[in-house]
Order: structure tokens, then C-alpha cells, then sequence
């Protein structure tokens, strides 16, 4: 995982709104790796909710 922090003006407010982002950007991508390798839909979705 790489993270790459640009050095701005920034309220807590927005850095928060960008951390749940990037948060959901990783579900979102954890979620169509597991259908991609064979995980059944139901236990993909399962794990998607959980996290």
C-alpha cells in the first residue's frame, strides 16, 4: 500500500472526508479482487459489509 500526503491547507473536515474516500476506494477494490480470484458473491458481500 503506498500513500502519498501533499502538504496543503487543510481542515480537519476535509482531511476526514478524504480519508473515508480513500477508505471506501479501498473496499470498493478489495471487494472486486475477492469476486475476481473465485470468492463467492455472498461471502464477498458479507466481507464488504463488515469492513
Amino acid at each position: 500500500m503506498a500513500v502519498l500526503f501533499i502538504f496543503r491547507d487543510a481542515t480537519p473536515r476535509s482531511l476526514a472526508l478524504e480519508t473515508l474516500r480513500d477508505e471506501w476506494t479501498n473496499i470498493i477494490e478489495m471487494h472486486n479482487a475477492t469476486l475476481t480470484i473465485g470468492v463467492p458473491q455472498q461471502v464477498a458481500d458479507a466481507e464488504k459489509l463488515r469492513r
